[in-house]
């Protein structure tokens, strides 16, 4: 958990953090459901890539992961 705690620090400190989710299955009662796993990768002085897994893809898991980052702006396309 430290060095991953630091790698997530790193990719924050990044100028731009490029993120995308990808669909992933989740146990859920009797059925699978969709959950997300999201990648942030930061930029060449933070050459990081780290993921993040969320149970859907409101913008709480960005919005968390980020939280104060300068070029925060969550959208959802």
């Amino acid at each position: 958990m430290p060095l991953y705690r630091l790698m997530c620090d790193r990719v924050r400190a990044s100028r731009v953090v490029a993120t995308d989710d990808t669909i992933m299955p989740m146990q859920a009662k009797g059925r699978a459901k969709k959950a997300r796993i999201w990648n942030y990768s930061g930029d060449a002085r933070n050459p990081y890539n780290v993921f993040d897994f969320t149970p859907s893809r409101s913008r709480d898991g960005p919005t968390k992961f980020l939280g104060e980052h300068p070029g925060h702006t969550p959208i959802r396309l």
